[in-house]
């Protein structure tokens, strides 16, 4: 496409065959033609303003692309980071249990992570898509503004005339093939998104259905394996010959119950007593890692710390104690005379100065004080003076003799003179009570710099005993960080293996109890408490657990069916989107190559346009 530049003669040559066609006279076609060429000129730039606008909105859309694949770039990297915290955690897990659980966290953190890909690469599709349309839109408008500008060149000329109608049908035809392309593009890349979630998050609910349906299955394969431990009880009782023989089980069975009850107090005691170890052993490891030594940097002016003895964070956890790593003797030791004696001897410093400038204040308010009363009661008997001038002064008035008037004006007058003199010394800008609240301002801020430094001196303090304390923790070879952890682990193994023999014990107790409440059930089982069982009851009661149990077994061979069902409608819905993404994959193909035709077609037409308007 040739630029905008290039046709501004054409759009001269216009202007000029409009001015010889006027019959206006010379001044008159003279400003005509200047207007045309301003209103061309005009609709020039506008066109221009048009085209950097689309072009303003294709960077936007680019930026805006691009700060979601950083975005969707930074969500992949976190959630490999947790991955690899899960893989290293699963690693150092000190049992089955927690080796499983692990295991679990590692498999949904894959599944999200492959979610988290499959959701970037399509908003990064998309963002193409919308990129793809502004880029068409942009190439549109600069058409539109070249062929008004051809316009009146291509007046008679057929071949240029219709090379510029076919160059911007065409334009049209690729837009609109452009356009399908974007969608088609945009509904493959759904598609492909929709068969992740089948895959991975099933958003169908097929998953959530088989996960419920199992769960049943393993309730009542539960169930049925209790009923079955009931039957062989049952048929154990029966063949040990009924009742009698039943009442003395229950006795025997009580004797050894309460000989584990004991046992159990005593192992809950243990326990107990191992927790607390634990924990404080637990309590220990933590009052080191918080011992507040402030904030330590190193060369490069980088904080290694947030304040504390602790460095980094490892990120997982060993025995319920998260991994850390601490700052080194060394460290601390240039923390100390780098930074905080550094800062006591310059907070001392100031704290000196604010004390002495606050003292030198302090001394000398008390004569500031004084001068503001005595100016105080200077002013007050002036006032007073002045009051009994004044009525002396309306008393020779009275009297009406002129030279006692003339007295007594003169004695009013230098009263009066002699009260604003000491009005301006009490209450002056200069004057007493100012200069007293002034050095009272002053005298309580120097107080405050006073306590201020005070603080700081206190906390520098603070963490010089704290650094030191913390170098000699990291120094001492039995209650250094290591070693205090060395210990809480000791004490976490010793209270796992407590608790674990605390709750065998305790279902043993409980089995055993539950035992004798059977037993006592078949024996006493009526409400007096009388023996009524027989051994047809025992026999009536295996069979109806034994019918139970055929009820359990038909319930889950249908849940197993169900599964089965909705396990092939989940594959009939995955087959069906699969063929959908197909198809739209066989258009897109196509649609591609007819945008082929398109341009090639577009580009004969432009090379007739450029070759005509050279």
């Amino acid at each position: 496409m040739k630029r905008i530049r290039f046709y501004v003669p054409v759009l001269a040559i216009a202007v000029a065959g409009f001015v010889f066609s006027t019959t206006s006279c010379v001044d008159d076609s003279e400003s005509q033609s200047v207007t045309e060429l301003r209103e061309a000129n005009a609709e020039k730039l506008k066109a221009e303003a048009a085209y950097q606008a689309a072009q303003a909105e294709v960077a936007k859309i680019l930026a805006e692309a691009e700060a979601a694949k950083t975005l969707a770039e930074a969500e992949l990297i976190k959630a490999q980071a947790k991955l690899a915290e899960a893989e290293a955690a699963a690693k150092l897990a000190e049992n089955e249990r927690e080796v499983e659980r692990w295991n679990l966290e590692i498999a949904r953190l894959k599944k999200q992570q492959e979610v988290i890909l499959k959701q970037y690469e399509y908003d990064l599709a998309k963002a193409e898509a919308q990129l793809e349309q502004a880029e068409i839109e942009n190439a549109i408008k600069l058409a539109e503004l070249q062929n008004q500008l051809l316009e009146e060149q291509a007046k008679g000329d057929a071949v240029l005339k219709q090379a510029i109608s076919d160059y911007t049908d065409l334009l049209s035809k690729i837009s609109v093939s452009k356009n399908t392309i974007s969608t088609l593009t945009k509904d493959i890349a759904d598609k492909g998104l929709i068969l992740k979630y089948y895959e991975l998050d099933d958003n169908q609910g097929y998953l959530a259905l088989i996960e419920s349906l199992n769960k049943g299955i393993d309730s009542k394969e539960k169930t049925i394996k209790s009923y079955e431990e009931t039957v062989t009880l049952y048929n154990s009782w029966l063949e040990k010959g009924g009742i009698t023989n039943l009442e003395k089980e229950i006795a025997a069975k009580q004797k050894e119950l309460a000989e584990i009850q004991y046992t159990l107090t005593e192992k809950y005691k243990d326990r107990d007593a191992k927790l607390e170890v634990m924990n404080n052993a637990k309590g220990a490891v933590e009052d080191v890692r918080n011992l507040f030594i402030g904030y330590v940097y190193d060369g490069n002016g980088n904080s290694l710390n947030s304040g504390y003895l602790v460095k980094s964070n490892m990120g997982y956890y060993v025995k319920d104690l998260q991994q850390v790593t601490y700052l080194s003797v060394g460290e601390l030791q240039n923390h100390l005379a780098n930074s905080l004696t550094p800062e006591l001897e310059s907070d001392t410093k100031l704290l000196a100065e604010a004390k002495e400038i606050a003292d030198k204040a302090e001394s000398e308010i008390k004569a500031l004080y004084d001068a503001r009363e005595t100016a105080r009661k200077d002013m007050e008997a002036k006032d007073e003076a002045k009051d009994d001038a004044y009525a002396k002064l309306q008393a020779a008035i009275a009297g009406g003799d002129a030279e006692k008037i003339a007295a007594a004006q003169t004695v009013y007058d230098n009263a009066v003179t002699a009260y604003n003199t000491a009005y301006s010394a009490y209450w002056g800008v200069d004057g007493a009570y100012n200069k007293y609240a002034q050095a009272q301002s002053d005298l309580n801020n120097y107080k405050q710099r006073v306590i201020q430094y005070e603080n700081w001196v206190r906390w520098d303090n603070s963490a010089i005993e704290n650094v030191n304390k913390a170098i000699a923790i990291l120094k001492n070879e039995t209650e250094s960080p290591a070693k205090l952890e060395e210990a809480y682990y000791t004490a976490y193994d010793a209270y796992q293996a407590a608790d674990e023999t605390y709750y065998e014990t305790l279902v043993n107790a409980q089995s055993l109890k539950n035992t004798i409440e059977d037993l006592s059930t078949i024996v006493y089982h009526n409400d007096n408490g009388q023996r009524s069982a027989t051994i047809d009851d025992i026999k009536g009661w295996i069979e109806s657990y034994e019918e139970d149990i055929a009820d359990l077994k038909s319930e889950i061979a249908d849940d197993k069916l169900e599964i089965t069902k909705a396990e092939e409608k989940k594959t009939i819905d995955v087959e069906k989107i699969t063929r959908e993404k197909a198809n739209l994959e066989s258009k897109l193909e196509g649609e591609k190559a007819t945008l082929a035709i398109y341009e090639a077609q577009a580009k004969a037409a432009k090379a007739i346009i450029d070759s005509k308007t050279k």
